[in-house]
């Protein structure tokens, strides 16, 4: 099975120079994983590292945009 990779729409949080996150969150057939993304005030992005533990998609889950 191939690992299918999905995130979460942007959600505001807005404390410690973060505007947004979302949730990346990977299925491989048979492990969870996710990771958050953050938004900076200015604009700038960032990643978490992959992290186990999810147990299922998001409501909102999107697959990534090809």
């Amino acid at each position: 099975m191939a690992t299918d990779i999905r995130h979460t729409n942007w959600v505001p949080f807005g404390h410690h120079g973060y505007s947004h996150y979302r949730i990346w969150q990977e299925f491989n057939g048979r492990d969870w994983f996710q990771r958050h993304e953050w938004k900076r005030d200015d604009g700038s992005l960032s990643l978490d590292d992959w992290i186990p533990g999810a147990k299922g998609w998001c409501i909102d889950a999107q697959p990534i945009a090809a």
